[in-house]
């Protein structure tokens, strides 16, 4: 209306200077919504940093090893890397095992070389990241604190302690070897002396998850760069080498130029009990004419 004096600004509160009573102002310039990402050049690692606290949640950890030892579990009951007519012979279309699974069933989801198909790789590859991540996030910053020691330099502090005691006449010298005998680790500066238990426990969980991912690794090795295979042939047979492979791309088709291995002769050598002591096996291994080339028994 005329004659009213347009709005004024909202004081700036008392005590603050401008820039202070800004920030508690309703509208300050430019802010991003909640929720939205943070812009910059730290967005990638602030990114970093929530994949790794979310790949460290226990939760995830346990359900990742769940289904790892369901599929583990699959892979011993479902026979491994046998050949097409094995899965048709032992599975058929009717009746159905457990009334869904037969060979197509198997073959479709890779049940016949479980341990080498990408959703179980990449089940493992997670679980090694989880462990990794929680070795990084939480394992291993408990041991630098466990490692930090300060020297408090005032009796006040000492008395501000949750417990604290004052010995007479007392002289660290004397007291640091009897620490040392209990199982404390001892610190000395000056005339100060720190001692604490429980560094070893904290490496512990580092030691597990280092032999977990050392496990998993060579799992995921096997499954990709390695060749496996068996066989049975009787004494007095043979069987071309190759033919028996089976494994990865990755792992490579090595040149065994035809050559075949002969079963000579199968023994088994018995305890006084009964009981199996030893198999032995005569085995040759043989060019393609059938020339013995080497020669070996095996045990």
């Amino acid at each position: 209306m005329a004659g009213m004096e347009p709005p004024k600004a909202p004081p700036i509160l008392e005590g603050m200077d401008e820039e202070q009573a800004s920030l508690r102002s309703p509208v300050v310039g430019n802010i991003p919504p909640r929720g939205s990402p943070p812009k910059g050049p730290n967005n990638a690692r602030l990114l970093f940093r929530r994949v790794v606290r979310t790949l460290a949640n226990l939760k995830l950890a346990v359900a990742e090893l769940a289904g790892i030892a369901f599929l583990s579990a699959v892979g011993t009951v479902i026979e491994q890397n046998k050949s097409f007519k094995f899965y048709i012979d032992n599975y058929p279309e009717e009746p159905k095992v457990l009334g869904f699974v037969d060979y197509k069933f198997i073959l479709d989801f890779g049940l016949d070389h479980l341990y080498s198909t990408p959703y179980f790789l990449g089940l493992v590859a997670l679980l090694a990241a989880s462990l990794a991540a929680c070795s990084s996030t939480t394992q291993w910053p408990m041991v630098k604190v466990a490692r930090n020691w300060s020297f408090l330099d005032s009796r006040k502090k000492f008395l501000r302690l949750p417990i604290a005691e004052e010995v007479d006449d007392a002289d660290i010298s004397s007291i640091a070897p009897l620490l040392g005998k209990q199982g404390y680790q001892v610190f000395m500066s000056k005339s100060k002396l720190y001692a604490f238990k429980g560094l070893a426990g904290r490496l512990a969980p580092i030691g597990v998850h280092a032999s977990l991912l050392f496990v998993l690794f060579g799992t995921s090795y096997s499954a990709l760069a390695c060749l496996n295979g068996s066989t049975m042939t009787p004494q007095g047979g043979d069987f071309e080498v190759e033919s028996t492979l089976s494994g990865s791309a990755l792992a490579g088709r090595p040149d065994l130029n035809g050559l075949r291995v002969r079963v000579n002769k199968f023994d088994v050598e018995y305890l006084p009990s009964g009981a199996v002591s030893q198999f032995f096996s005569d085995l040759s291994v043989t060019d393609d004419q059938g020339n013995d080339l080497y020669r070996k028994t095996i045990s």
